[in-house]
């Protein structure tokens, strides 16, 4: 094993865990975007929107909720996965510390 392994795969794991904690947030943007269009098209209909318009904009707002909740869930059972697995690998190596 080389010698920064450690050092070279947390920095990837440690990247990878920000990645998605950035990209499971992008559904709130969506959500919120989705509720604007939303109640924008009820305000610019003094109150009497349509409303397949005002479908379309809730309907934005679920769909970027789903996909977030789905990236959050994959990411955070990859994060666990990953944290699971360096801790065998520290584990390992402290039990070779101590046998050396």
């Amino acid at each position: 094993m080389p010698a920064d392994w450690k050092s070279t795969n947390w920095k990837e794991c440690e990247y990878s865990c920000n990645h998605c904690r950035c990209r499971s947030h992008d559904w709130v943007l969506g959500t919120v975007i989705g509720m604007v269009l939303a109640f924008h098209q009820l305000a610019t209909s003094s109150g009497q929107a349509e409303m397949g318009n005002l479908a379309e904009g809730i309907y934005t707002a679920m769909t970027t909720t789903v996909a977030g909740l789905i990236v959050g869930i994959i990411a955070y059972i990859g994060y666990n996965h990953l944290v699971v697995r360096t801790d065998k690998v520290v584990h390992q190596m402290e039990a070779t510390a101590v046998d050396f």
